[in-house]
């Protein structure tokens, strides 16, 4: 059983990876269509940094009408389930929480 759920947890931190690629792109696609080339150079960079200030962006425009910030609601609710699922996993096995987090 602890082996499928194990499976089953780097299957979703595979999915979480490539999701969070396809929002990297997306962000310096927004910084470049706003702000240029520079703006999409550096977002490139420095991700976690850049898609909190272009999603603070995209919401004073649009609110949660946009489908960027939706996007990167969902995409941290997603990391924070993998962290719990990861915590709970960690305690059930009986070999603490993983050394990784």
């Amino acid at each position: 059983m602890y082996r499928l759920l194990g499976g089953l947890l780097y299957a979703y931190f595979a999915f979480l990876w490539m999701v969070g690629v396809l929002i990297h792109l997306w962000t310096a696609y927004i910084a470049f269509s706003i702000s240029g080339i520079t703006a999409a150079v550096i977002s490139l960079f420095l991700p976690v940094i850049s898609q909190f200030y272009w999603g603070i962006v995209a919401f004073m425009q649009n609110g949660f009408a946009s489908a960027y910030v939706q996007w990167l609601i969902l995409f941290f609710g997603m990391w924070f389930f993998y962290y719990i699922f990861m915590r709970i996993g960690g305690s059930a096995s009986g070999r603490g929480s993983p050394k990784y987090l």
